[in-house]
């Protein structure tokens, strides 16, 4: 049987958690420990439009990402940005490094958007890989929002 003062400790501990930790907008995405990371634009998939903008501004200023997509953690460097012949929004991408339920961890990947969850952009730029076509032109986007 839990006395009143063991609740009350008990009540206490946790507030005291709560207080610890910093506050984050619901629209911030939790940091990882131990990667490189710039703290400009961390979105998460609660809002589609912050995911949307982060995607943007890191091909714009040609920033890799890393990112939840799936479950599975990736390195990725994104291309271009918009909409699939199917009417999905998809972000084509130059996957560097992480894991891929097709077996292949690295190279072009086209990822739907509504499937990304956490995404950092990092301190690391890169330039355009073989294989992109300026101005987006791909056969995953029938329209483009935005591109290298």
């Amino acid at each position: 049987m839990v006395t009143g003062d063991q609740a009350a400790h008990k009540g206490a501990r946790h507030a005291s958690v709560r207080r610890s930790r910093p506050t984050l907008h619901p629209k911030l995405a939790l940091r990882v420990p131990n990667a490189r990371r710039s703290d400009e634009r961390v979105g998460a998939r609660q809002d589609g439009e912050v995911v949307n903008d982060a995607i943007c501004d890191a091909i714009r200023r040609r920033r890799v990402i890393e990112l939840e997509y799936r479950g599975t953690r990736r390195v990725v460097e994104a291309h271009a940005h918009g909409v699939s012949p199917d009417g999905l929004e998809v972000v084509v991408t130059f996957q560097r490094s992480g894991e891929s339920r097709s077996g292949s961890p690295v190279g072009w990947k086209a990822l739907h958007v509504s499937d990304i969850g956490r995404l950092v952009l990092l301190d690391e730029t890169f330039e355009p890989r073989d294989g992109y076509q300026p101005g987006g032109r791909s056969d995953n986007l029938a329209e483009v929002h935005c591109c290298i």
